[in-house]
C-alpha cells in the first residue's frame, strides 16, 4: 500500500541519516566528465563569483538564492545555489529554455521563470533542508542537509534517499554508470510510475544511488527534451558537453524495450549534480556501465559489459561522434523555436 511504502521510506531515510552522519552528502560537484566543484557555504560562493539576489528574502525549504551573475541565472550560467542565513548550502536549481508543456509543466515540476532577455524560461529547484532549517541562523552538523525535495514551495516531492525507497514508490530502475550510481526514473502519468515513453511525462529530476554506500542517494540529474547546449559545442552552458540522442538516453535504462523512438523529441539535455566525490563512485566489477536491474530488464549485464570492452573510448564518446551532425541541425531548430 502507499502508506506502507511511505512508512518504509521514512524508516530507511532515518537509518541513512543516522548511520552516515553526513545526511545528504559531503559536497557538490556538477556536470558529467567535468566534475566541477561548487561552493557549499555562502562565503566561498561569493569569493568565487556567486551573487546573492538583491533584496531577496529566505525561501522556505530552499534558502537565500545565489546566482553566477549579478542579474540572476542566464542561458550560459543557468545554475542557482541556495544558502541558509548561517551560510550553509541548502538547495540547487537550474533554468531551461524552450517550449515545454505537458505533465512536467501541468504538475508544477518545470515552473515559469523570469530571465532577463529570454522568453520561454523555466526553472526547477531541489531543497536540501526542512522549511525551518533552510532559513535558520543555526549551523547544522550536516553540510548538505538531510533531504532532496523538488520545488519545496509547491510540488514538495521528496526524492527517496535510498534505492529501496525508490523501488517502493514505483521508480523504474536503470543502469549503473561510474561516477553517478544506479539510475531511477519516474513517469508522472504512467500507472505507479511505469514508463509511457512520452517526453513531457518524465519527471525532470532523476536520482542515482551508490551500491557501495548502502544504495544511498549519490546524485541527481536535471533533464529536458529541448537542447540547452549552444552551437558549436564550445558552449555547453553547464549542461553535459553534448545533448543525448534518444539511443544515448536509453543507455540510462539498460532495456532493449526503451521507448525513446523519436516520437516527440530527438535529443535530451542533462545536468548532473553530485552529492559525493564522483571519482570514487564505481559500479559492479569496476565497469563503466552495468545493468543492475537484471530482473526488470531484457538487456543482460553480460552483453552490456561486452559492448563496453569492445571500445576504449569514454562511454560518452560514441554519442558525441554519432550525434554531432544531427545535433547541429536539431539544436538549431530548437533554438529558433524557443526564441519565437
Amino acid at each position: 500500500s502507499t502508506q506502507r511504502a511511505q512508512m518504509m521510506y521514512a524508516a530507511l531515510t532515518t537509518i541513512v541519516a543516522s548511520e552516515t552522519g553526513q545526511g545528504l552528502g559531503s559536497g557538490l560537484w556538477r556536470t558529467f566528465t567535468k566534475y566541477d566543484s561548487m561552493p557549499t557555504n555562502a562565503a566561498d560562493a561569493q569569493t568565487v563569483g556567486w551573487y546573492p539576489h538583491a533584496g531577496s528574502s529566505c525561501i522556505a525549504g530552499l534558502g537565500i538564492k545565489y546566482s553566477q551573475t549579478s542579474n540572476g541565472p542566464s542561458k550560459e550560467k543557468p545554475i542557482s545555489l541556495y544558502f541558509t542565513p548561517a551560510g550553509q548550502v541548502s538547495g540547487v536549481g537550474t533554468v531551461a529554455f524552450g517550449k515545454l508543456s505537458g505533465a512536467v509543466v501541468d504538475q508544477g515540476y518545470w515552473q515559469s521563470a523570469s530571465v532577463a532577455g529570454k522568453a520561454d524560461a523555466w526553472r526547477v529547484d531541489v531543497g536540501f533542508r526542512s522549511p525551518q532549517a533552510a532559513c535558520s541562523n543555526t549551523v547544522s552538523e550536516m553540510p548538505l542537509g538531510d533531504r532532496a525535495v523538488i520545488n519545496p514551495g509547491s510540488v514538495a516531492r521528496a526524492l527517496p534517499l535510498v534505492q529501496e525507497g525508490a523501488i517502493a514508490e514505483g521508480y523504474q530502475t536503470g543502469s549503473c554508470i561510474a561516477s553517478m550510481g544506479t539510475h531511477s526514473f519516474y513517469d508522472l502519468v504512467g500507472m505507479n510510475g511505469s514508463m509511457t515513453w512520452e517526453s513531457p511525462n518524465l519527471m525532470p529530476v532523476v536520482p542515482m544511488y551508490d551500491r557501495n554506500a548502502g544504495w544511498k542517494l549519490n546524485a541527481i540529474f536535471f533533464t529536458t527534451p529541448i537542447v540547452q547546449q549552444s552551437i558549436p559545442f564550445v558552449r555547453y552552458n553547464q549542461w553535459e558537453p553534448v545533448a543525448l540522442p534518444n539511443f544515448g538516453m536509453c543507455k540510462n535504462w539498460c532495456d532493449t524495450d526503451c521507448g525513446w523512438k523519436f516520437k516527440d523529441t530527438w535529443f535530451w539535455s542533462t545536468m548532473h549534480i553530485y552529492f559525493s566525490d564522483p571519482h570514487k563512485v564505481t559500479c559492479q566489477g569496476n565497469q563503466n556501465v552495468v545493468c543492475d536491474n537484471t530482473q526488470e530488464s531484457k538487456l543482460t549485464q553480460e552483453s552490456t559489459q561486452e559492448s563496453i570492452q569492445e571500445s576504449k573510448f569514454p562511454i560518452w564518446a560514441p554519442v558525441l561522434i554519432c550525434a554531432a551532425a544531427a545535433v547541429l541541425v536539431f539544436a538549431a531548430v530548437g533554438t529558433r523555436r524557443s526564441t519565437k
